[in-house]
């Protein structure tokens, strides 16, 4: 035991004899924690951690645009250490929700100027729309789209401020309740912030509308519980829900949670003791999934046109060869009637709720290479595209799947397009998605998708007579203030 200490304090000696400029070099590779833990060890490692450099790197890490002033705060330490732990927000940035049906895309940011980390909600207004004719076919009607994209300002969906530097516990209602402090307030409405805490991890055996986010996006889920099934922890769902958790009491960085409530009496706002009342869940998107590279060039985030139902934004997803995709009719039957409660809670026939049978295979590249119009080789893109809707309406909602094409490469490809509106453009087999009201008779139909561009796509939709465009969405210029 004696050897043991002497071993470890030869160790620490050693790190203390470094030279300033070493000890900072590793102590920057350590998380906010792991550098406040070392600064209880010894005078030297305190007096390095107190180097405000140090904490200007730790507040960077999660922003898009590097700041070199901490803005209201008197130190980069007491800036980290009032939005602490909410860094995950500006870091992760996309954020979407499980309202029903629609749900709702918010851009999360911090704002060194008041020294808030604050989320709006990302808007897609149409101002003029124009109808005309396929010429290659007149029953056909092409409809324009060009949108305009904004951040909703005039109200907030998440605004935490601390400029006092507050602990947590004098800046929240209750245990993982935060305030926040909106201008809403002043007309009754209030709001609260909510850590998640565990994960089910990607695959769980349960039915998909408890948890977020949804099976057809590859991601860690949480369970929802705002959800009616899960909001009593004493019913039998709920534990055998919590069975399925990881590390129950682990701080979850990909999903949160937003109550709203109306409160018009004096002094503090009471929260509602129904858990699942007026509760929102939100789930964040890896950066893997919507960042385009020459092998997946039209990943990303998009915005599409759905004629009267508005502006719709979608995850273009390039799933890896071999994956799986939850794609089939029976798994969307599987999971309403599992939501109907006419099944139990696991389905043990098919392992789960969703499970591997349900699941469609992503299909496997080609070799085989083709030439365009013009005689160049093929660029080689090959694979299964899907658009997900991140946010949805009553006939096609939110985290379900819009269309999707087998194989945008040589094996799925019908033609390359003469028509003017898309010379040029590769025209491949695909199928969209179509339901009644309350995603009820849900079916798919024959379309076509003509990938004009990596940031511009087309699909006839062959039954309506009809074609509609998604453009691609340039999230990173909403995230800088």
């Amino acid at each position: 035991m004696m050897a043991e200490k002497q071993s470890l304090s030869a160790r620490a000696s050693f790190l203390i004899a470094l030279p300033d400029e070493l000890i900072h070099q590793i102590l920057s590779y350590l998380s906010a924690l792991d550098v406040v833990s070392i600064s209880s060890t010894c005078q030297t490692l305190y007096r390095q951690a107190q180097d405000d450099k140090l904490w200007e790197g730790l507040v960077n890490e999660n922003l898009p645009k590097k700041i070199d002033h901490p803005g209201p705060f008197d130190s980069f330490r007491n800036l980290y250490t009032a939005h602490h732990p909410y860094w995950f927000l500006p870091r992760k940035k996309i954020w979407f929700s499980d309202g029903e049906y629609t749900g709702r895309l918010i851009i999360a940011r911090y704002d060194n100027r008041r020294g808030v980390i604050e989320a709006f909600r990302l808007l897609a207004e149409l101002k003029e729309e124009t109808f005309t004719q396929w010429p290659s076919n007149p029953e056909v009607i092409i409809q324009s789209f060009n949108p305009q994209l904004r951040l909703w300002m005039d109200d907030p969906v998440i605004e935490l401020r601390n400029p006092q530097g507050l602990l947590p516990r004098n800046r929240q209602y209750c245990p993982d309740q935060f305030k926040m402090t909106m201008s809403s307030h002043g007309q009754g409405v209030y709001s609260s912030f909510a850590l998640c805490r565990g994960n089910v991890g990607r695959d769980p055996s349960l039915p998909s509308d408890l948890v977020w986010p949804p099976i057809t996006i590859p991601a860690d889920r949480s369970l929802r519980k705002n959800q009616e099934r899960l909001t009593d922890e004493n019913s039998n769902t709920f534990r055998q829900a919590q069975r399925e958790t990881q590390n129950p009491r682990a701080l979850s960085e990909t999903s949160f949670y937003l109550r709203k409530w109306l409160h018009f009496g004096l002094g503090q706002p009471i929260v509602p003791h129904d858990p699942g009342y007026h509760l929102s869940m939100f789930a964040t998107l890896d950066p893997e999934l919507y960042t385009p590279t020459k092998e997946k060039p039209y990943q990303g985030i998009w915005v599409g046109d759905y004629n009267f139902h508005g502006c719709e934004f979608l995850l273009f997803l390039q799933r890896d060869p071999g994956s799986a995709a939850p794609l089939s009719n029976s798994a969307r039957r599987e999971t309403r009637l599992v939501s109907n409660g006419l099944h139990g809670l696991y389905n043990q026939h098919n392992g789960g709720a969703h499970g591997f049978d349900d699941l469609e295979r992503a299909s496997l590249p080609e070799s085989q290479v083709t030439t365009g119009p013009d005689g160049d080789d093929d660029t080689g893109v090959t694979g299964r595209l899907e658009g997900i809707k991140l946010t949805g309406d009553p006939n096609i909602p939110r985290g379900e799947i819009s269309f999707v094409a087998e194989d945008i490469g040589p094996r799925g490809t019908l033609c390359f397009s003469d028509d003017e509106e898309f010379r040029g453009a590769r025209v491949v087999r695909s199928k969209g998605h179509i339901a009644f009201q309350q995603f009820t008779d849900d079916q798919w139909v024959n379309t076509e998708l003509i990938l004009i561009s990596p940031d511009c796509v087309a699909q006839y939709w062959k039954p309506m007579r009809h074609v509609s465009y998604f453009r691609r969405v340039d999230i990173d210029r909403f995230t800088l203030v």
